[in-house]
Formats: structure tokens, sequence, C-alpha cells
């Protein structure tokens, strides 16, 4: 299982070369336990965080995550009120 520098699990997509998942995957039970496991894994890192984050160095933390999937889970967790955007352009908190 790949794991952020910090040690936090962020699985992989069900789609190896893009890393992607795509909508008709979602049937699949192990596919959306991997996308849940993906979600905690950033929350559990933006509740880490000693300052507002910045998708980059959020994504850099995560073994194969792309920057774009990663702002992708933070603008969701902003939309669920589990996270909120920072003072600062492109940054996120807790």
């Amino acid at each position: 299982m790949p794991t952020s520098l910090g040690g936090k699990a962020y699985l992989p997509s069900s789609d190896p070369c893009t890393f992607r998942i795509r909508l008709e995957h979602l049937a699949d039970e192990k596919v959306r336990d991997r996308l849940s496991e993906r979600v905690k894994a950033v929350s559990a890192a933006l509740s880490a965080a000693k300052e507002p984050a910045r998708v980059p160095e959020m994504a850099r933390g995560f073994a194969r995550a792309k920057a774009a999937d990663v702002g992708k889970i933070l603008e969701t967790l902003c939309a669920m009120g589990k996270a909120r955007r920072g003072k600062a352009d492109g940054t996120y908190m807790p």
C-alpha cells in the first residue's frame, strides 16, 4: 500500500495508468473503500498541518498522488464543511 512521506496511506485508484476512478467503477465496493481512504488520508494530513496548506505541498506528502486529485478532495472537504479555504489564495485549513 503506498504511503505518504508522513506514513499516511493513500491508496491507488482502480485505473493504474491514470490513477482516476471512473464512474462505472464506483459500483465496486473496493473502489468506494479506496476513495473513502483517500479522503480520510487527505483530511488527516490537513488536520496535522501546522499552517494553512497548499495543494502541491499536500500532494507531495503522498506517494503517487496528483495535485489535481488532492485539490478536488480538499474542495470536497470544504463543500462538506470539513475544511475551509485559508486567507491566502490556494490554501486550506482544517
